[in-house]
């Protein structure tokens, strides 16, 4: 709808080459309200043409296509079979498989993929115009039908596959705008219908599952339980599709660890950072469950992974500075501590931590002291009220 807006607005010369996006948000469809809604491309290459070229560029294109599809044939239909015809063939269904799959999709746009359609049109052209070694034959009815009805039922076959995919994106953009509409039972069931059409990627169970998640603040414990399990088993789902998606990983850590399964969870989180070793996120996590299990040991080498992406960040030195005090270390756990605040003074938890490390060593005046920097950093936070006792009773 938002692409026939913009060939409305400039039928016959079209807005101009590579300004659709540009064009579709001046001409924003009317149920997109406050802005919030945008597109770069068409997801339709002919509605795109149409719309920066105008009604004589898309001629002009459809014109280039029928000569190109003639050029094969015609080329074809006068040379032997031979391996330059399996050429032929196998760049044809490239180039009418990638045409077909950009009718719904904007990969024909694309500064990674469109090049290689046209380089392959060009190997095609190339192909199509080279004569084979003589004697030439003329060929008959069979080789006719052998060459055009072969590639033929092979580009519908992938033409077919091509668009049988496509439509679970159509369905993936109705869940978003149902989604954006405040829907969420009719943006769920979209989604089911999604992996009913692509059984096989690993994303639409990843949005499923995000989905679930959306509308948990909002609930009690009791009535979030079935929406966790929903969630958890979309993500499961995208894992196994996708073994290697570190972050689909980190999700269904998450998850579990929210519906206790807290074995599970680690496994989940640790399969994660072993998936994808820079997903800073997923290290964080792993260490806020060790700590809470008190699983000390592999806690250290976490947290000297964290100094290692950025030293200036507080949690890899926060963790380090509560492996030590877990593994009953205090003056290294102290001294951690002090280095920690040194660099980052902001850094709440820390002040807590310390204070309270401070007082079981018997340090009561800078444990005072420490109290109220939490106090003055985090004055509402969940242990201020801890806090105060202890600073009151020791000043």
């Amino acid at each position: 709808q938002g692409a026939w807006n913009v060939i409305r607005a400039a039928p016959a010369q079209g807005t101009g080459l590579g300004t659709f996006g540009l064009a579709y948000w001046s001409l924003m469809p009317p149920q997109y309200v406050g802005g919030q809604h945008s597109a770069l491309h068409a997801h339709n290459t002919l509605l795109e043409i149409w719309a920066d070229l105008g009604t004589f560029g898309l001629i002009c294109f459809l014109f280039f296509l029928w000569k190109l599809w003639q050029l094969i044939l015609v080329s074809t239909a006068r040379q032997s079979w031979d391996s330059l015809d399996v050429a032929r063939c196998g760049l044809a269904i490239g180039v009418l498989d990638f045409f077909v799959h950009s009718i719904l999709e904007q990969t024909f746009f694309e500064t990674v993929t469109a090049p290689f359609w046209w380089i392959v049109v060009g190997l095609l052209t190339g192909a199509a115009s080279m004569e084979t070694d003589p004697p030439m034959r003329t060929r008959s009815p069979h080789d006719r039908l052998r060459f055009v009805g072969f590639p033929l039922l092979l580009a519908a076959l992938t033409g077919g596959m091509t668009l049988w995919l496509a439509t679970a994106d159509v369905w993936a953009g109705r869940a978003a705008f149902l989604d954006r509409a405040g829907r969420s039972q009719e943006s769920l069931q979209a989604f089911e219908r999604v992996q009913q059409w692509n059984p096989f990627e690993s994303r639409y169970p990843f949005e499923a599952g995000e989905r679930w998640l959306k509308h948990l603040p909002q609930r009690s414990p009791a009535e979030a339980a079935p929406s966790l399990a929903q969630a958890e088993q979309s993500f499961t789902r995208s894992v196994s599709r996708s073994p290697w998606w570190g972050y689909a990983w980190m999700h269904l850590g998450l998850v579990r660890w929210q519906l206790g399964q807290t074995s599970q969870a680690i496994e989940a989180m640790r399969q994660a950072v072993r998936r994808d070793p820079n997903l800073k996120e997923a290290l964080t996590h792993l260490a806020s469950m060790l700590q809470t299990t008190g699983q000390f040991a592999p806690l250290k080498d976490l947290a000297q992974r964290l100094q290692q992406f950025d030293a200036r960040n507080p949690q890899g030195w926060f963790f380090e500075a509560v492996t030590w005090q877990g593994l009953r270390q205090p003056a290294r756990a102290i001294h951690t501590y002090r280095l920690l605040l040194e660099r980052a003074p902001h850094y709440y938890p820390a002040w807590f931590n310390f204070a309270e490390l401070l007082r079981q060593e018997g340090h009561e005046g800078e444990a005072a002291a420490a109290y109220q920097r939490f106090l003055d950093t985090a004055p509402y936070d969940q242990e201020a009220q801890r806090a105060r006792a202890h600073a009151f009773l020791e000043k």
